[in-house]
């Protein structure tokens, strides 16, 4: 390199992901919807989870903020996987069912509290490190089908991220959480955006510029150049938001009891897989 040539220190790609949501304000939320699926938050100070272990906690790339988060360990593998080795057989190209087609046979499920409910720790739990416990789909019964099954895999994930949503409220009872920002494959699925809404009670909004980790660095980058001179304006400026998504009030209960009946669920087929 010439001399005078700047060298920047980036971060991980983690971090820059959610630079790249614009997360650079206490009370927003990143969820990113790809092969494992991330839930966190920012705040303005570290604190660790002692008691529950379910939160893991990283420094923003903004200065003076934090992003506690948790994930699921496959959770957008999953459905890849169900789509490809149980509702298509295996089978491959114009033969396979598409993601976009089992969330439209799913979203004529209106959801009741027959419902399934479904473990999406196929490989184990990560947060907190459950090692032994596997998936599962609990409540079947013959009224059930394909499209229940995949509801149940959405929903999953929205369930575990309510889960990390009570730790993130213990840890931090004064915290508002403002929205969730999703980022990832998965934020194309309105479908899966309104459940993730509704379980949460929080507005989802998907990011226009669907750039990821890249526009993160390049963020950092334009900083350390000294071409932008703060990361929030200069976030909140480049990153665009798209869509929307506002939770449905007259699911609310319902959800409520189903987060409940998950989290039962979590303690109790964790007790059996360590057996």
């Amino acid at each position: 390199l010439r001399p005078g040539v700047p060298v920047l220190a980036g971060c991980g790609d983690t971090a820059a992901s959610f630079l790249a949501c614009g997360a650079t304000r206490a009370g927003l939320c990143v969820d990113v919807a790809g092969t494992a699926a991330v839930f966190a938050a920012t705040t303005r100070s570290f604190r660790p989870d002692r008691r529950r272990q379910v939160l893991s906690c990283g420094h923003a790339a903004t200065p003076g903020l934090w992003h506690p988060y948790a994930y699921i360990n496959g959770g957008g593998l999953n459905l890849e996987w169900f789509a490809g080795q149980l509702a298509s057989g295996g089978k491959r190209g114009a033969r396979r069912m598409t993601l976009a087609s089992l969330d439209r046979a799913a979203a004529a499920v209106l959801p009741t509290a027959e419902d399934p409910l479904f473990v999406p720790h196929l490989g184990g739990r990560v947060s907190p490190s459950w090692p032994d416990l596997r998936g599962a789909w609990v409540g079947l019964n013959w009224a059930h089908g394909a499209a229940h099954l995949w509801r149940a895999m959405l929903e999953g994930v929205a369930l575990e991220y309510a889960v990390y949503r009570e730790a993130l409220r213990a840890l931090y009872p004064q915290l508002r959480l403002a929205e969730l920002r999703v980022t990832g494959g998965g934020e194309r699925s309105a479908f899966w955006n309104q459940i993730k809404a509704d379980v949460l009670g929080t507005r989802v909004v998907r990011i226009a510029r669907g750039d990821g980790a890249p526009l993160g660095a390049a963020l950092l980058a334009a900083f350390g150049a000294g071409l932008v001179k703060d990361l929030d304006h200069a976030a909140q400026t480049w990153i665009p938001q798209g869509e929307a998504t506002r939770p449905n009030p007259k699911l609310a209960a319902h959800y409520a009891r189903r987060v409940r009946r998950y989290g039962t669920l979590l303690e109790t087929l964790n007790d059996w897989s360590a057996t």
